[in-house]
């Protein structure tokens, strides 16, 4: 009997220290997760480069059309599932060339390009016609490809899918290629491989489908873009087995792959996203998800763009609710900060009118004196930070009211604005003065006159809150690269990108479309005003939110 405990025991310890370690395990890959998101611009650059230097490639004189083929393929691989309106760019032009070899096996080649395409952005018709039409013209090299494409292209239908027989039609036909795509691929491929564990999967088979793809991860270095096929089908089998630990991290190391490699099209992040907020993890989850949901739009993936809308509502709604519960408890905890200045106000008097009627004894007297600059010390420190807040609370509202006010006199004066251009154009119309019509409406000078127009009226807003955020920024410069207003009063518009991050807006791609200009304009100039600092070493943009007296 005492056998039969003491194993009993050793088993149940033995759960407890495997599970203490998965969650161990997870906790990190989370962090290391989290990590990669906030440095995921560095990645972005890393695939801009790759990018640029395939079109290099590409616009090099000193290549065949067999190179020019195959560089589009590149460049078409590298765009799919990163900015697809690029990616049909180039499967047009690898089309075009395709065509000019005469080689058929290219022609279809670029057709399969063009399905995976059409099934991305949600052309589910498109993609089944094209792949219908090609079904008799495969050369044997082509037949996975073919395979994995349909496959996946009856998975996205099952996913979009809301009625159980439609689901349950295209789950089988996506098994069926699975099957097909195995059957003419070597044993050890990895397409091969994946395809028989999502087979095993779906047919709820997850241990056997784990004992495929396991080994596979094991040998795979850890910078292989194929962990997020291995991670995300490892995750969905320890889903489908309620084991959520393992879930979660092996979805986490597929999302931290999707996001090295810039795959927008993150289905790990939003599954992990879920699982989260399932465990209470909200304010994780909120952040995962609102990723998903700029990489669906910028992608234009349109089935992953709807499944993270339709989780949104309800995972920003429970955020909001626990920012509200911080709300209420950070006025709580002022409200105890205020009492305690008055409790603290009291005890210095009260110190105080003693030391008075105890002046006599003058050890008593001067251990009271002690305690009474003791309290004066937790008071003058409370006062500083309520002043500080007060300046940051009064700065605030003085940009709010102020910008209120300017974004209601140039809203009314451009509604003025447009309703005399209005009328200038219905005027030629009804003069029967087409031409002269014609030309206005061509004519991008009212837009242009408008946009100096904006810019001025910011640059005197900006500069009427922050009258001292020229000086301020200059002396972080080196002298002989000070930045001074132009002759018409207006910043320059380095300076100008320098006032827009004051305010707070510091990514690249709002700055790009509030001054009209590329993204690399404005990484250009934030690059070029970064070497000409004074001191390198410190947080720039930091400091620069700092500088500048505002007048209330």
């Amino acid at each position: 009997m005492r056998k039969v405990i003491l194993l009993l025991l050793l088993c149940f310890l033995s759960s407890c220290l495997l599970l203490l370690k998965a969650q161990t395990n997870t906790k990190m890959v989370l962090e290391k997760l989290d990590s990669t998101l906030v440095h995921r611009s560095q990645y972005e650059c890393i695939k801009q480069q790759q990018i640029l230097q395939s079109k290099r490639l590409l616009a090099s004189s000193a290549h065949s059309q067999e190179q020019e083929y195959q560089v589009l393929g590149t460049l078409i691989s590298q765009y799919l599932q990163y900015n697809t309106d690029s990616c049909k760019k180039y499967i047009d032009r690898r089309m075009a060339v395709a065509r000019k070899l005469n080689n058929p096996a290219y022609i279809t080649e670029v057709k399969l390009n063009l399905a995976e395409w059409y099934k991305n952005t949600g052309m589910y018709g498109e993609a089944y016609k094209l792949l219908n039409g090609i079904r008799n013209q495969l050369p044997p090299l082509l037949k996975p490809y073919y395979y994995m494409t349909f496959a996946f292209y009856y998975t996205m239908l099952e996913e979009y899918a809301s009625a159980e027989v439609f689901k349950k039609e295209y789950l089988e036909r996506s098994m069926l290629y699975r099957d097909s795509l195995v059957a003419v691929s070597s044993p050890d491929d990895l397409q091969s491989l994946l395809a028989r564990a999502d087979n095993m999967r779906l047919s709820h088979r997850p241990l056997d489908a784990i004992k495929i793809v396991r080994p596979v991860l094991q040998k795979m270095d850890a910078e292989d873009i194929n962990n997020r096929w291995v991670g995300a089908n490892l995750a969905q089998c320890y889903s489908l087995m309620g084991d959520t630990e393992k879930a979660k991290y092996y979805f986490a190391l597929s999302a931290i792959s999707d996001v090295r490699y810039c795959v927008k099209e993150n289905m790990s992040l939003r599954a992990l996203a879920v699982i989260l907020f399932q465990e209470g993890d909200v304010e994780r989850a909120n952040n995962y998800l609102q990723y998903c949901m700029r990489d669906a739009v910028d992608c234009k993936a349109r089935l992953r763009e709807v499944e993270a809308a339709a989780q949104m509502p309800t995972i920003v709604k429970a955020y909001q609710e626990i920012i509200e519960k911080k709300n209420e408890t950070l006025m709580v905890e002022n409200w105890g900060l205020f009492l305690l200045i008055a409790v603290l106000g009291m005890t210095a008097y009260y110190i105080v009118k003693q030391n008075h009627r105890l002046k006599m004894a003058r050890g008593h007297a001067l251990e009271m004196n002690k305690s009474l600059g003791n309290a004066n010390k937790q008071l003058n420190s409370a006062i500083a930070s309520l002043q500080l807040l007060n300046k940051e609370l009064s700065e605030s509202n003085c940009i709010k009211d102020e910008y209120i006010v300017q974004y209601l006199n140039l809203s009314s004066s451009y509604i003025e604005k447009m309703e005399e251009y209005r009328h200038s154009l219905v005027k030629l119309g009804s003069e029967g003065k087409m031409d002269n019509l014609l030309k206005a409406l061509r004519s991008t000078v009212f837009v242009e006159k408008q946009l100096r127009a904006f810019y001025s009226n910011f640059d005197r807003s900006f500069l009427k809150i922050f009258p001292t955020f020229i000086e301020d920024f200059n002396k972080m410069l080196l002298p002989e690269e000070r930045l001074d207003l132009k002759v018409d009063g207006q910043m320059p518009t380095e300076m100008r990108i320098f006032a827009l991050i004051r305010l707070g807006i510091v990514d690249s791609n709002c700055l790009a479309q509030m001054l009209r200009c590329s993204v690399q304009t404005v990484y250009n100039y934030r690059s070029k005003i970064r070497t000409k600092l004074i001191d390198r070493e410190e947080d720039f943009e930091q400091r620069l939110k700092l500088i500048g007296s505002i007048v209330s």
